[in-house]
Order: C-alpha cells, then sequence, then structure tokens
C-alpha cells in the first residue's frame, strides 16, 4: 500500500474511533481496515499503529473529548491488543523499542489485555507499558 492509502487509514480511523457514530460509510470502511491489516498484513498495521500514536502526541491521548472514546485507549483494546495476538512473537520486540521512546505507545499498551498472546508476550507488553509485572 502506499503512503497516501496509509495516511487515510490512519486520518479514518482516527475519525471513526472518535466518533463512530456520526462517521460515513467511507470513513468507517477506510477505519476499519486497520482491524484486518493486523491478521493480513502485520508490517503495514504496525506502521500504521506508529502513525496513530505519532499524531496524538498533542495531548488528545490522555483525555476525552465530551465523552468520546479515548483514541489511545480504543487503539490499545482494539487494533494493537489485536496484532500482538495475532503477531506477538513477530513483531514484540519492535513495540519495545517503539515503547521505550514513546509516552503515548506505552499509554497505549496499557489498554492492551492478554486475548491469546503468549504469557511471554504478555509480560513484555507490560513491561513496555510501564506496568509492573504483578
Amino acid at each position: 500500500m502506499s503512503e497516501i492509502d496509509a495516511e487515510r487509514i490512519a486520518a479514518a480511523w482516527i475519525e471513526m474511533t472518535r466518533d463512530p457514530d456520526s462517521c460515513s460509510d467511507e470513513v468507517f470502511d477506510a477505519g476499519f481496515r486497520l482491524n484486518t491489516l493486523c491478521y493480513d498484513d502485520f508490517n503495514f498495521a504496525w506502521d500504521l499503529i506508529k502513525k496513530i500514536v505519532e499524531s496524538q502526541n498533542d495531548g488528545i491521548c490522555v483525555a476525552t473529548d465530551g465523552g468520546k472514546p479515548n483514541v489511545m485507549a480504543n487503539l490499545g483494546s482494539g487494533p494493537l491488543e489485536t496484532l500482538l495476538a495475532q503477531h506477538g512473537d513477530d513483531i514484540i520486540d519492535e513495540v519495545e523499542a517503539y515503547a521505550s521512546v514513546s509516552e503515548e505507545c506505552q499509554l497505549a499498551l496499557g489498554f492492551v489485555w492478554q486475548n491469546s498472546m503468549s504469557d511471554k508476550v504478555r509480560l513484555r507488553v507490560q513491561r513496555a507499558s510501564g506496568a509492573s509485572s504483578e
């Protein structure tokens, strides 16, 4: 996929997450594409997740907007969790490295549940999020 496609999917996912009841079908379909990419093309999905994380470093990641879902919470409990559940062994090194330089990524990782990831990957996710291993 091209950089334009990546930008469109990331922007649509953010719009869909911020206001799912008001987004158009076109935006929803484009945004939902990230979820399927977590299964089908994990490297591209990881690139999109990083784009979304980087777009949220303006403070929105730690606040809700008029009761709308928190973008980083939805990223962590949605696509990021799916990516790690499906491809954790393949991607965890990159996730840890990115989390070590991105507080927003750490925040998103705090919303990831174990799902079907191995205990080993889950422990690494917890550490990368800054949470204790207990």
